[in-house]
């Protein structure tokens, strides 16, 4: 009977210790870091600044730094918390026309498009 109940008592202890290291493996968690302009950019370097750089771009649009990628051409392609309102966004997801980047396919995959709309998202930061 003493064996049963020291048995139960270390199996309760143990499954309190993992419960217990599982609680404060997630309170040391970082939060989700916010995406920059530093995070986007090999992105924009990879698909977009063969055509979106240099002294006279396609429609003025330059997105190899931050400040005229901010700036935009006629209007702003990047409004900061709204990547639906974002031409930049909407043209590499093929919802604004012509989609971009124009030599595509191959589009932008979808971890660099949904890195791209996160960081619109959360304010286009520098």
């Amino acid at each position: 009977m003493k064996l049963a109940r020291t048995t139960a008592f270390l199996l309760f202890l143990a499954a309190f210790l993992c419960a217990a290291g599982d609680f404060i493996a997630l309170g040391q968690q970082s939060p989700a870091k916010t995406p920059s302009y530093n995070d986007v950019v090999p992105i924009f370097q990879k698909h977009c600044i063969q055509c979106h750089a240099g002294a006279k771009p396609p429609l003025g649009l330059r997105l190899d730094n931050y400040e005229d990628v901010m700036k935009g051409s006629d209007e702003p392609v990047v409004v900061p918390g709204e990547p639906k309102n974002s031409s930049l966004f909407l043209r590499i997801i093929g919802e604004q026309k012509p989609r971009m980047p124009r030599n595509g396919p191959p589009w932008l995959n979808e971890n660099e498009i949904a890195l791209i709309k996160q960081w619109i998202m959360e304010g286009a930061l520098p």
